[in-house]
């Protein structure tokens, strides 16, 4: 049996407009592990686990909206303004393009974690045949909690999305000629 394990800790921080935040790329912990196991003659298994923190974020929050009045006339309000309910509350939104300088990168995606199993036989000294599964458990990477206060003060959280493309379980095989 053979294998490795590492483990990295890194900080990455960046100057914004007079604040120190974690920069975009950071990512604290990160975890690998590989095994690789003998089976019989000319047969091996293999398997990999990667986890890693999660990547800063910035998140969307409730911020008051702003708009034109249009008037019966067609003319528009020459002044953006904001509107209230019935109960003399400012109406606020998600608003994806409207984010504070405080809460830059203030927040982070769920961690990363993936495992991918190998199993590789053996003809000799020049041919090599091999099949995978990379992600086994179809293991959802890089979600953004989305969340809205509530009447106590207290967030909820009302859905979850993927930042970036998902990588799903994929099945993979392959022949090595070596000479």
């Amino acid at each position: 049996m053979t294998g490795w394990i590492g483990y990295t800790l890194a900080k990455s921080t960046r100057n914004l407009y007079g604040y120190t935040v974690p920069s975009d790329f950071d990512r604290r912990h990160s975890l690998n592990a590989v095994v690789g196991v003998p089976i019989a003659a000319g047969w091996r298994a293999a398997a990999t686990f990667q986890f890693a923190s999660g990547f800063p974020l910035t998140p969307m929050q409730d911020e008051v909206s702003f708009a034109r009045v249009i008037y019966v006339d067609g003319t528009r309000d020459q002044f953006y303004r904001t509107f209230r309910d019935q109960n003399g509350n400012l109406i606020t939104g998600f608003a994806p393009f409207q984010r504070r300088l405080a809460s830059i990168n203030s927040e982070r995606t769920t961690g990363y974690s993936r495992v991918d199993v190998r199993g590789t036989y053996t003809t000799g000294k020049h041919w090599e045949f091999y099949g995978e599964v990379l992600n086994l458990f179809n293991h959802r990477n890089y979600l953004e909690t989305i969340s809205e206060p509530t009447e106590t003060g207290e967030r909820r959280e009302i859905g979850r999305s993927n930042i970036a493309s998902t990588f799903e379980r994929m099945v993979s095989f392959g022949m090595r000629v070596s000479f």
